[in-house]
């Protein structure tokens, strides 16, 4: 019995001594190597041991074994930009982004959490905060609401950091529970898988022994003191809720603090108890390791048929790209075509259009012309019968009887026509002579008893009667359709040279008379109709009518 007591004796002192900072140095090394609480059986606190609420470890006995030797009050970060926008966002590589400050929201959450500390009754509590932005900026507002020196803040730089979700990073914040049931809810050493772009993926029992780290290093270089833990995100906050209670681990979920919200725990005292070994179900760390890689290689899988998805819609697009770009070159290259074919139509229409223009212009020349010729036609064939009958009825002049001359012989008509006199000129003839020379000679061959009988005369002038009224119609339809103001121009015009061809027969009817009588009969009838005009119209530029007509009057002028 002596000895057994010396025993205890020498235990006890060794469990009441204030372990060294190397033996702490060890004890949390050693929790992080080795989760707390993987077998109940294999260890539990000796009864020395329950007295604290560390052991020999200088590590937290979780649940607490014995009352904390602090007072314990967390405090989630209140929300931040990112929390507002519905993502989540948990690499520590961006804690410090402007995407993690926090919104008008969330400064009047962390305020409202300053007050509560005040109800609390906390007047200078130490405040463990993490160095993310929105966690800093709150536990800065917790300071300054409660007067707190920022020499009583405790930076904690990575065992505060958000949970990590690996390749789920940037996900919405409604599909966080989806998550919670996939990993969390199976095992607590089941990981998510990891990110491609570094983010790091953490377990239940990682972040349970990252908050184990803190609480115990609170526990073993504070006592007596209200302390303040803030952090951010709403796993941190459930699981060291879930581990200081006791509760499992895989249900912490089910208890989601907003952000802003303020826990308070205590010191334990009242539910600090001695273990009590139970047997538990979490499938174990090998099963979470195996079931862990079965869900890399899925999402691996899938990662590999979304970039083969991207690749052949990229190629899709490539495709889609061309074919419309073809498809807007060729329709360009049409329109294009298209354009020049029009301006080529209209410049053939604008050709066409002035071609017709001159032929209308031409066929109006050739109906006026035509005109023209039928009305003189017309004119010279009645105007010979009335001067001539006109002649006829005046009295004959006595002339005094000339000496007989010998009977010279008779000259041919195209000669006496051609021969002028030399004295003699076209003073009778101030006007159009073909007008004048044509009823002439039809006035010397009625005289003389020429061939062409009234019949005859009668035919021809029934037949160009039609022919200049055919003609006058066709110019007056053309001139319609042309346009009405050049009709009625060319109407004007025509009854102008209506009257002055009234006038000129009627000038050439008066010459007729006068020159009938100067001529004498001819021996050799003939009809100048045919020579005569058939030298004016085929070219009227020509003079030589003229020369002939004068020779007519020399010879009527010499033989008087």
């Amino acid at each position: 019995m002596t000895a057994l007591r010396a025993l205890l004796v020498a235990a006890t002192t060794a469990a009441l001594r204030v372990p060294t900072r190397r033996e702490l140095l060890v004890g949390g090394t050693t929790s992080i190597a080795a989760p707390a609480f993987a077998d109940p059986h294999e260890f539990a606190p000796s009864v020395v041991e329950e007295e604290f609420s560390t052991g020999k470890t200088g590590l937290l006995l979780l649940p607490p074994v014995a009352p904390l030797r602090n007072s314990y009050t967390w405090v989630r970060a209140a929300e931040d930009e990112a929390e507002a926008a519905g993502i989540l966002a948990t690499n520590p590589a961006f804690k410090m982004a402007v995407s993690n400050s926090l919104t008008e929201r969330g400064l009047k959450q962390a305020s409202d959490a300053a007050k509560k500390l005040k109800d609390l009754g906390m007047a200078n509590p130490r405040i463990w905060y993490c160095t993310g932005r929105s966690s800093t900026q709150t536990a800065d507002i917790l300071c300054d609401e409660l007067g707190i020196p920022h020499d009583r803040m405790m930076p904690e730089y990575v065992m505060l950091d958000a949970r990590g979700f690996g390749a789920h990073e940037g996900i919405k914040l409604k599909e966080l529970e989806k998550l919670h049931a996939q990993y969390d809810a199976k095992s607590r050493y089941l990981k998510p898988v990891e990110g491609e772009d570094g983010s790091y993926a953490e377990s239940v029992e990682d972040a349970y022994a990252r908050i184990r780290s803190v609480l115990s290093n609170c526990e073993t270089s504070r006592c007596g003191e209200e302390i303040v833990i803030v952090a951010p995100g709403a796993d941190l906050l459930s699981i060291a809720s879930a581990m200081l209670r006791g509760d499992d681990l895989r249900t912490h979920f089910k208890n989601k603090p907003p952000p802003g919200a303020v826990v308070h725990f205590g010191d334990m005292a009242a539910t600090a108890k001695p273990w009590t070994p139970s047997k538990s179900n979490d499938p174990g760390p090998a099963w979470a390791a195996a079931e862990r890689d079965r869900l890399t290689r899925a999402h691996d899988d899938r990662a590999l048929v979304a970039r083969a998805q991207a690749r052949g819609h990229q190629d899709v697009d490539r495709l889609v790209d061309a074919h419309q770009d073809h498809t807007i070159r060729t329709a360009r290259l049409d329109a294009q075509a298209a354009a020049r074919q029009a301006t080529a139509d209209s410049q053939n229409e604008k050709n066409a259009a002035t071609k017709a223009a001159a032929e209308a212009r031409k066929e109006q020349a050739r109906a006026r012309r035509a005109a023209r010729v039928a009305a003189d036609r017309e004119r010279i064939l009645s105007a010979p019968q009335k001067a001539a009958s006109e002649v006829y009825r005046k009295p004959e002049v006595s002339q005094k009887p000339k000496p007989a001359a010998a009977p010279a012989a008779p000259k041919p008509l195209r000669q006496a026509l051609a021969t002028p006199a030399p004295a003699e000129s076209l003073e009778l003839l101030p006007e159009d002579g073909l007008l004048a020379a044509i009823p002439l000679a039809l006035a010397m061959a009625a005289v003389g008893g020429s061939s062409l009988d009234s019949k005859e005369q009668a035919k021809a002038s029934y037949a160009a009667k039609p022919q200049a009224k055919e003609a006058w119609l066709k110019y007056k339809v053309s001139a319609r359709k042309r346009r009405e103001a050049e009709a009625a121009q060319l109407k004007a015009e025509e009854e102008a040279a209506q009257k002055a061809a009234a006038d000129e027969a009627a000038l050439a009817a008066q010459r007729e008379v006068l020159i009938h009588a100067k001529m004498p009969e001819l021996e050799e009838p003939c009809d100048p109709l045919d020579e005569l005009c058939k030298a004016n119209y085929e070219n009227e530029s020509d003079d030589a009518w003229l020369a002939q007509i004068s020779g007519i009057i020399a010879d009527s002028s010499s033989e008087e």
